[in-house]
């Protein structure tokens, strides 16, 4: 009874997999107090998940608590890495790796 549950509920979670997946790796400093790395298709912020998601034109949003780290990946691979946070707080994000 539970296995056509299963096989229900699986498309559903393949397409996340699949686009976490083309996400690089990649270790950015933001702002002098943030770090941002992504490990295994998770984003990191400050050593803590984020919760990520892809957005329609491709690039992805990395969110935790109230700062949210966009990243946008070139056609040639080149990132670009950027933030909004607290009272304002944003900018451009160092690529360190």
């Amino acid at each position: 009874m539970c296995k056509p549950l299963l096989l229900l509920a699986l498309p559903a979670l393949l397409p996340a997999t699949a686009a976490h997946a083309a996400l690089p790796a990649f270790e950015a400093a933001c702002g002098g107090m943030m770090e941002v790395h992504e490990e295994g298709g998770a984003v990191f912020i400050n050593g803590k998940e984020a919760k990520l998601e892809k957005q329609q034109d491709g690039s992805y949003q990395a969110t935790r608590g109230s700062t949210t780290v966009s990243i946008r990946v070139g056609p040639k691979g080149a990132l670009s890495i950027s933030f909004t946070g607290k009272k304002g707080a944003g900018g451009d994000c160092n690529i360190v790796r």
